[in-house]
């Protein structure tokens, strides 16, 4: 799914972290707390979750920090993001 980037001006202690509105996290199948894969520029990057009615609008996705400086993206950009395997350890 191309979803446009929104940068958050938050840190969660350099845990990857991106806010999904509800209706674009139940057309990707995720929930909080599980894990997307987000593109950009030939990089990617694995992402818990968070999800929202409000703080993001559908079509968008907000990046905590250290997204933004692994992928290098900027407000705006499109990035692609899909449902990203559990790990071995939570399988």
């Amino acid at each position: 799914m191309k979803l446009r980037a929104k940068i958050v001006d938050l840190e969660a202690a350099g845990k990857p972290i991106a806010i999904l509105n509800k209706n674009d996290a139940r057309l990707l199948r995720v929930a909080p707390l599980e894990r997307v894969s987000i593109v950009y520029d030939n990089r990617e990057i694995i992402a818990l979750i968070d999800v929202t009615d409000t703080f993001v609008s559908e079509g968008e996705i907000g990046l905590f920090e250290s997204i933004i400086e692994t992928l290098k993206v900027k407000d705006n950009d499109i990035v692609d993001v899909h449902p990203a395997p559990k790990p071995v350890s939570i399988s």
